[in-house]
């Protein structure tokens, strides 16, 4: 992920740090991981993330199992 400030946006690098880191622990949360720390360089803030297959696994199995039970739960007409 990448965020880059222009002109007067430089004066606000902390705030924006803090809005990036959270956008960061929403993404975590829908199964991504933080492979590189948020760090300046320059004008622009750069992460990087990468999926973690452990929590992709999970909800593909959860979602497995929920269409499973729709299935099989009785259809009123």
């Amino acid at each position: 992920m990448l965020m880059q400030f222009r002109g007067r946006e430089m004066a606000y690098r902390d705030a924006g740090m803090e809005k990036f880191k959270a956008i960061i622990e929403g993404v975590v949360e829908y199964g991504a991981q933080i492979e590189s720390e948020p760090k300046m360089m320059g004008n622009r803030i750069i992460t990087i993330l990468a999926p973690d297959k452990k929590v992709l696994e999970q909800r593909a199995k959860e979602e497995k199992k929920a269409e499973q039970q729709q299935a099989e739960a009785p259809q009123e007409s």
